[in-house]
């Protein structure tokens, strides 16, 4: 691998964080910008690593990044008595680090695609939950 393939590759996660990140700041929750940047950049350099070791199956390491962000995605799920928060933001960073296994892979137009249906889902479904959730509470 060339030095200017794996910049590319790292800069494409870092850029997928940073938008997914943004939508996250800008709708208040607590996983911005950095968290965001952060999990893609690190998925995709630890599975970018296997690659330039020259391991012969780099899933094996998406897949370990799939076990130690959802440990850290843990840590982001609270109980508040009978509430949860946190499951949204857990789900987007869990998100976030697939899409930057995606660009460490070089799959740069399927995680364009990824990203962009993340950013959709949040902001879309968000405003079809806001219709919703008023109908669910007046049955109280």
């Amino acid at each position: 691998m060339e030095l200017l393939d794996f910049t590319v590759r790292v800069a494409c996660a870092v850029a997928f964080g940073f938008f997914i990140g943004l939508e996250r700041q800008l709708t208040g929750h607590a996983a911005g910008i950095r968290t965001n940047i952060l999990v893609s950049m690190g998925a995709c350099l630890f599975t970018l690593f296997s690659v330039l070791m020259g391991a012969p199956d780099m899933t094996r390491i998406a897949a370990q990044v799939v076990t130690g962000i959802g440990f850290l995605c843990s840590g982001i799920i609270f109980k508040e008595g009978i509430n949860v928060k946190g499951l949204d933001t857990a789900a987007t960073i869990w998100c976030t680090a697939a899409i930057g296994v995606l660009c460490s892979s070089g799959k740069l137009l399927f995680a364009t695609v990824a990203a962009a249906i993340l950013l959709a889902v949040n902001l879309l479904i968000r405003l079809v939950e806001d219709k919703i959730r008023p109908a669910a509470h007046t049955e109280e």
